[in-house]
């Protein structure tokens, strides 16, 4: 599986604030007075660049159109006191999960996790004071006004991953049962989850549910991409529905785990697989000093169709996705 050609989960980029307007050098002038004084204004604040949390956000590509984000410059002061208007913040959308790093010092500057959360990543110029400002008892006709401050400039380094508790691994190719329920509908075009991680709100016996999906692919080896969006999720459920008649079928497991450690999970605390066999899995794992349990859904032979899958679902999985025990039997 290879990575989607439009898909960028890492982006570095160049920002730079705006200039703050110059003051300006001016008197006053009137009909029948000579010397009306110095009335230069002030410039304007230059304009901030502001990164800002967007829940519909899948990716950076877009930030990569541009290696240079630039703000507006503020107006310059005028004449008879009008000060420069301040020019408006550039909003840069990114998607929930973004960590932003300073490029050289690798310090990390700002987290992003919710929807419409801000952070001013680099700050505008200070307007530049008019002659206006500067007039004194001693000197009353000062001949100078100050120039805008320069804007902050950075470069940046912007990891993005999946921000959703819960990670939902399968391979559309073979099974969408679990997904088609998840979305609510049925989807004729399994193809558009193949080669890129999604961070998809669907539903589970009526409750909003928030999960990434990251595909799985069996070709002549089981093989797992993207698991570095893992980096969020508490639980993971592994969908091996459809696989049972497969030889790779028992290196499933192993394969993620495998995959798995070579990335930060460090709030991971659930493995699941669902199939309609068990595959001897164990108890529980220790991975990154922590312990993970891990379990094994075994899906009766009788859920046949998308209703009986669903309806088993609702029970069964309902831990996984509302954190709930399923009800016990009387």
């Amino acid at each position: 599986m290879t990575r989607a050609a439009s898909f960028k989960d890492e982006a570095e980029i160049a920002v730079q604030a705006g200039r703050g307007g110059h003051g300006a050098v001016h008197f006053a002038r009137f009909k029948y007075k000579e010397k009306g004084g110095p009335d230069g204004g002030d410039g304007g604040r230059g304009g901030d660049i502001v990164l800002v949390g967007d829940e519909s956000g899948e990716g950076l590509e877009h930030l990569t159109k541009l290696d240079f984000w630039k703000a507006g410059n503020g107006a310059d002061g005028e004449g008879g006191r009008r000060h420069g208007s301040d020019a408006e913040f550039l909003a840069l959308k990114v998607p929930l999960g973004t960590i932003v790093y300073d490029r050289a010092s690798r310090f990390q500057l700002a987290e992003i996790t919710s929807h419409g959360q801000s952070f001013t990543i680099v700050g505008g110029g200070r307007g530049g004071r008019g002659n206006a400002r500067f007039a004194t008892a001693k000197n009353k006709a000062p001949q100078t006004a100050e120039d805008g401050q320069a804007g902050e400039q950075r470069e940046l380094a912007l990891h993005y991953r999946c921000y959703a508790p819960l990670a939902v691994v399968g391979c559309p190719e073979s099974d969408l049962t679990l997904l088609q329920g998840l979305m609510g509908k049925r989807s004729d075009s399994p193809h558009r989850f193949h080669q890129r991680p999604r961070c998809i709100s669907g539903k589970f016996a009526f409750h909003r549910v928030r999960f990434t999906f990251l595909p799985m692919a069996f070709r002549r080896e089981v093989r797992f991409s993207f698991t570095e969006h893992l980096y969020y999720a508490e639980r993971v459920l592994i969908n091996a529905m459809g696989q049972e008649e497969s030889e790779l079928f028992d290196s499933i497991y192993p394969q993620f785990i495998k995959a798995l450690m070579k990335v930060q999970a460090p709030y991971l605390r659930e493995i699941w697989l669902v199939a309609r066999e068990d595959p001897g899995l164990p108890y529980y794992l220790e991975l990154g000093g922590g312990d993970i349990s891990v379990r094994a859904v075994v899906v009766p032979q009788s859920c046949k169709d998308f209703t009986g899958f669903w309806e088993w679902s609702e029970i069964n999985l309902r831990e996984f996705f509302l954190g709930e025990q399923k009800p016990k039997d009387d």
